[in-house]
């Protein structure tokens, strides 16, 4: 596994123990998975670009989870929305 740090410039609702997102380096090491680290309101996964509600789960304290949709997932961190594309 991959772990990569995601840094979103001038978000002061993101905080650096928010999220832990792991990235496999190719299908044979694994899905790709979220975690959330102990947030105070948690971290929305949807299932696609839609970002409905209705079709999303809510990863609280501790939660993990894999990706929903691995080709184009659609995360809500706080107040900010962040998408992960794997580079073709």
């Amino acid at each position: 596994w991959y772990e990569y740090i995601f840094l979103v410039d001038k978000d002061h609702c993101v905080s650096r123990r928010h999220v832990q997102i792991f990235l496999p380096e190719d299908e044979a090491s694994g899905k790709p998975v979220i975690q959330d680290l102990g947030s105070t309101h948690g971290v929305t996964v949807f299932r696609d670009k839609t970002r409905s509600l209705i079709n999303s789960i809510n990863l609280n304290s501790g939660g993990k989870t894999p990706f929903l949709c691995p080709e184009d997932q659609y995360l809500q961190i706080a107040n900010t929305y962040l998408r992960i594309r794997p580079k073709k």
